[in-house]
């Protein structure tokens, strides 16, 4: 459960960040799926799955994001952000 809760945290701090650069956000709650964070403003959309911790994107996780993100329209940005203990910024990576 603590993994349940420290991930949440991260999502929301996700959602902190990008509401703070303008962004609408919406959690995928209790979701299973690749995308955590869905956020959008005019002419942007990005898909965010969020890591804590230590926590890497496995191969299954990342072969899906990155065919979620050759499927999707070039204007929609598939992302995975991590945060990792004592990091005041999240580590971005853009698929």
């Amino acid at each position: 459960m603590a993994n349940y809760h420290a991930g949440r945290r991260r999502e929301y701090r996700a959602q902190r960040i990008l509401e703070a650069a303008g962004y609408q956000t919406i959690r995928a709650a209790s979701s299973k799926g690749p995308v955590d964070v869905i956020a959008f403003k005019r002419g942007d959309v990005r898909f965010v799955s969020v890591k804590s911790g230590a926590a890497y994107a496995s191969r299954t996780e990342r072969e899906g994001l990155k065919t979620l993100a050759d499927d999707l329209a070039t204007a929609i940005s598939v992302e995975i952000w991590r945060f990792p203990e004592r990091c005041k910024e999240p580590l971005i990576e853009v698929l």
